[in-house]
């Protein structure tokens, strides 16, 4: 019992550690992007076709213009933009206040992928006015495997 004790506040850090970055949301706003880890469905390592879903689990649009959704891989080797797109409506929604998220997906090389450690980066960018304001919650980044070449 006494060994538990001793090893309990490591066990706890540890813990807290992985529930916080499994389950964390960052919010972007312009000029500073929201980043997340990227997930893996079990059928991703054994298909040959991947595609990256990206949620948004909630978003504030900018008081005057709108605002662009940037989607990019972050890797060793630099970041590669995936897709930008618009949310619409421009109306604000949230997943803590019961409002279904948005999904985004993207069809990625699997060579790109860094050995794992490749990140998604979502950045809000202005088209018309300055942004402010704006918000938007990256949810989870999910490898999934593409329905095709016997998958």
């Amino acid at each position: 019992m006494s060994r538990f004790l001793a090893l309990a506040p490591t066990l706890a850090v540890s813990l807290g550690f992985f529930a916080c970055s499994a389950s964390a949301n960052a919010t972007a706003v312009v000029g500073r992007p929201a980043e997340a880890a990227l997930a893996r469905d079990a059928a991703a390592e054994r298909c040959p076709g991947l595609q990256l879903v990206a949620r948004v689990d909630g978003y504030t649009p900018p008081r005057s213009g709108q605002v662009d959704l940037v989607f990019a891989l972050v890797t060793a080797q630099g970041v590669q933009t995936l897709g930008r797109t618009a949310v619409f409506p421009q109306t604000a929604f949230s997943t803590g206040k019961g409002d279904p998220a948005q999904s985004f997906g993207f069809r990625v090389d699997r060579q790109g992928l860094d050995a794992g450690r490749a990140r998604l980066r979502l950045t809000l960018e202005a088209v018309s006015g300055d942004g402010d304001g704006a918000t938007a919650v990256l949810g989870e980044a999910r490898l999934a495997a593409i329905a095709e070449g016997g998958c």
